[in-house]
């Protein structure tokens, strides 16, 4: 009942581009096996090789088929045959047919088994037709890529039709879009396709029916627009694979990019969303890595392509495709792109500078999407937090707080230098913390080598220019943040200085290292550029001011509260937090997971009652500071009279009132 015929055209084209080493016993064992999970001829389980196996969908099974297909002459027939698989070709069960609105695809279904299509309801046929002939409007008319080549010009093609097999696609993937047949000699880089789409998305928990009955239509809008761009990208250089040492390649800009079309066409859907995590938990990672033909990396990675599209505009990624098919064969994205920002930037930006900006933006998500300085950052910035963190590259950025002695850190030694064309982030925090010896000059003190000096050995062998990015956020508005790009080619034994005076005035600074280059073959899925750095800390301790506070209620201000003299009618009981030997509040919500809980008693000097306070009004998390305020009303919100007033004040570690932290009484005065 499955599909076991294999078109004898791809095996020609590919072979005449792709020249490579011999592939190893596991890498071809690695090829086989992914391309038996997306044709439904393994179960996932079985993936034991692949190092990314998660309860995610593969989303797209192109990648394992291009793979396969490209290596199929350099697999061992030995192994082939040991491990039962099968050569695939378009399904030939389906039993029923239906053009869509414009002619222009031909669906291939059946309402009955296991490969109905969603519940059998004809209406949700028509409604996938209705949403094929949306994603080529909007691809060919609104955007205008060329149409991709049709398959009615040979004979196993049938018709002029775009042809979608929709069916109980194994392994919870989402689609796949096969090259049947590239006709080198006809076509060029160009090549015809077809496309099998799950029947309806069910094993995909994301589209599991609630109280949506078409919730499964969002799936197949972001497949459709994902699958026909792939029809888009064969037609325009279906060589756009990147081939690593081992010769498997990887189309990543395919995925990523087919992925941003899912953006451009359905924004409100996200999909792309669930994929986040590949990408941001993993900046060191470069963005032409494809690890096997199911690597999940990529679909988080197309916020590199909606980058491009929210930085220029979105002609930039129509650009630099049909500049890759103008190169002929091979990958040719990083050339293409390297061309195409020049031209769409009048000269004043290339590759380099804009991937240096990427890393920047990638920074401002997330928690940290608020403090983004105008221009910098996604229009959904907010929205790129996930359930793994909070804070996109937490997981993998270098955080240092300690500055008493000289730091150095080399990059051979903690495993954080980032290969070509990704990134590596250091934040150095806590910069409050630092404390510089005095002298006096004349009677005035004076601080010495008040200026926090960093430097960095940056590998020369990249033989192009690094990108650094700094961030800096200040400390008494921790809202301000300004940022900077410089770039540098490094010379042997030399090392980038970083001045900073009054490092104090910043709540943090931080570096984002980018190894940028377009050129393709610095990339090496193994290697890494060395980075080193250190900071010179023979001038600096710890301020202990600023360490092992204990908790405290402070006195209240104003006190005496003369109201005619007041711009407002409110005084202020202020709460100290303990802060412990780093400078780290003990309490708070995201240091211990609860609120401290504040509770004021205000008595006449007579011992009545006036009101009880236990609202925080204010707070400074950070610093531990939280602050509650007195109108000077009472209970019944009447005004009360000048006078004499004691407060009762206690200070707990939560809600529930928990730890009694600090208890005191004092007097306030009222003058009106």
């Amino acid at each position: 009942m499955k599909k076991v015929v294999f078109i004898f055209f791809i095996f020609i084209s590919f072979s005449l581009v792709i020249t490579a080493s011999e592939l190893s016993l596991d890498e071809q064992t690695e090829i086989i096996k992914n391309y038996m999970y997306v044709t439904g001829q393994a179960e996932r389980t079985q993936l034991s090789l692949s190092d990314d196996i998660h309860e995610l969908p593969v989303k797209c099974g192109t990648p394992a088929v291009v793979n396969f297909m490209n290596n199929y002459d350099k697999l061992d027939q030995s192994l082939l045959k040991s491990s039962g698989v099968q050569v695939v070709q378009r399904p030939d069960f389906l039993t029923d047919t239906l053009d869509s609105p414009s002619g222009i695809f031909r669906l291939y279904y059946t309402t009955t088994g296991d490969d109905a299509i969603y519940n059998g309801i004809s209406s949700y046929i028509d409604s996938v037709a209705a949403i094929f002939d949306q994603v080529y409007y909007h691809i060919i008319d609104t955007l205008g890529y060329p149409t991709p080549p049709t398959d009615g010009f040979y004979p196993t093609g049938g018709d002029d039709k775009y042809d979608i097999y929709i069916y109980d696609i194994p392994g919870s993937v989402y689609g796949l879009t096969y090259t049947d047949s590239t006709h080198l000699g006809v076509l060029g880089n160009k090549a015809t396709s077809f496309m099998e789409l799950e029947n309806d998305f069910q094993e995909i928990q994301a589209y599991v029916v609630t109280d949506d009955p078409y919730r499964p239509l969002d799936a197949v809008r972001v497949t459709a627009a994902h699958e026909f761009f792939h029809f888009v990208h064969f037609g325009i250089d279906f060589t756009e694979t990147e081939q690593n040492l081992s010769g498997v390649n990887g189309p990543a800009w395919m995925e990523m990019s087919a992925t941003w079309m899912e953006e451009e066409i359905f924004d409100l859907v996200n999909d792309y969303y669930y994929y986040l995590p590949f990408f941001f938990d993993s900046p060191n990672m470069s963005i032409q890595q494809f690890k096997s033909g199911i690597d999940l990396h990529p679909y988080g990675a197309a916020v590199y392509p909606i980058y491009l599209s929210e930085k220029f505009n979105r002609d930039i990624i129509r650009e630099i495709w049909l500049r890759c098919g103008s190169f002929g064969l091979g990958p040719s994205m990083l050339t293409a792109a390297e061309v195409v920002i020049d031209s769409i930037s009048g000269s004043t930006e290339d590759f380099i500078t804009t991937f240096s900006e990427f890393a920047l933006w990638n920074y401002f998500t997330g928690s940290r999407a608020y403090l983004a300085p105008s221009g910098v950052g996604y229009s959904e910035k907010d929205f790129y937090a996930y359930e793994f963190s909070d804070s996109p590259l937490d997981n993998d950025m270098t955080v240092l707080t300690y500055y008493r002695d000289t730091i150095l850190v080399r990059g051979d030694q903690n495993s954080l230098s980032p290969p070509h064309n990704a990134a590596f982030y250091l934040k150095l925090d806590e910069l409050r913390t630092i404390k510089y010896d005095t002298t006096f000059i004349n009677g005035t003190p004076t601080d010495i080598d008040s200026v926090l000096s960093i430097r960095f050995i940056l590998d020369e062998t990249l033989g192009n220019h690094w990108g650094v990015g700094v961030i800096y956020q200040f400390e008494d508005n921790i809202d301000s943040v300004e940022t900077e790009r410089i770039f540098v080619l490094p010379q042997p034994n030399q090392f980038i200085a970083f001045d900073i005076p009054d490092p104090r005035q910043y709540r943090s600074i931080t570096f984002s290292i980018t190894p940028a280059s377009s050129d393709y073959f610095k990339y090496n899925p193994n290697n890494e550029y060395f980075v080193a750095y250190w900071i010179p800390g023979k001038s600096t301790t710890i301020d202990s001011t600023l360490i092992n506070i204990p908790s405290a209620i402070l006195h209240p201000y104003p006190n005496p509260a003369v109201l005619n003299k007041m711009t407002e009618s409110k005084i202020r009981f202020k709460f100290q937090v303990p802060i412990d030997s780093t400078s780290y509040p003990t309490i708070g919500t995201i240091y211990s997971g609860a609120e401290p809980y504040l509770l004021i008693d205000i008595y006449t000097i007579a011992g009545e009652h006036i009101c009880t306070l236990d609202e925080i009004t204010e707070s400074d998390s950070r610093k531990g500071i939280y602050i509650t305020e007195w109108n000077f009303k009472n209970n019944s919100q009447a005004d009360i009279a000048s006078g004499v007033y004691v407060a009762y004040a206690r200070f707990y570690t939560q809600k529930n009132r928990g730890i009694l932290l600090a208890e005191t009484k004092t007097k306030v005065a009222v003058i009106r």
